[in-house]
C-alpha cells in the first residue's frame, strides 16, 4: 500500500496528488493520504466517493489518515 503525507499542503495540492496516484495505482490496491485541513480532507473524500473508490477515514494523533481502494 502506498501512502502520501499531504500534511500542511497548500489546498488543492492534496486532491490533485491523490487524484494522480490513483490514475498509476495498479487495480485491487490502495493508497492512504494523511492530512491534517479540513478543506483538504473534505476535497479529496468528496472526490474518491464519486469516483467510486470504497474509502476509510480514520483520525488519529497524526492526522487524518484516508485509505482509498
Amino acid at each position: 500500500m502506498k501512502t502520501i503525507d499531504c500534511r500542511d499542503m497548500p489546498v488543492p495540492k492534496p486532491v490533485v496528488l491523490t487524484k494522480s496516484t490513483l490514475e498509476e495505482l495498479p487495480e485491487n490496491s490502495a493508497v492512504t493520504i494523511i492530512v491534517n485541513c479540513d478543506m483538504s480532507e473534505d476535497n479529496i473524500l468528496a472526490f474518491a466517493q464519486n469516483k467510486g473508490y470504497f474509502v476509510k477515514r480514520e483520525l488519529k494523533n497524526a492526522g487524518v489518515f484516508i485509505t482509498i481502494s
